[in-house]
């Protein structure tokens, strides 16, 4: 991620690294969340793939999350 898209996107390299610590921290949520997603949108993700292989899907996997409002919890909230 360069500087920019940090400072444009996650608003500075500090929050950035908050949200990279917290992905970490509540993997166990964020996976849920993806699945719930698929399972919602599975024939969407299908056909966006052009029905090929799942392993394609991290070429648009980050996109794809982000529009649909995946949500990282905070570090200082409870589990």
């Amino acid at each position: 991620m360069t500087e920019k898209t940090m400072n444009d996107e996650m608003g500075g390299e500090k929050e950035y690294l908050n949200y990279l610590e917290s992905s970490m921290v509540y993997k166990k949520e964020i996976i849920r969340q993806i699945e719930s997603m698929y399972d919602n949108d599975e024939d969407g993700i299908k056909k966006r793939l052009a029905n090929g292989e799942l392993d394609y899907i991290n070429d648009f996997s980050h996109e794809y999350y982000y529009d649909k409002g995946i949500s990282v919890p905070e570090l200082n909230e409870a589990d």
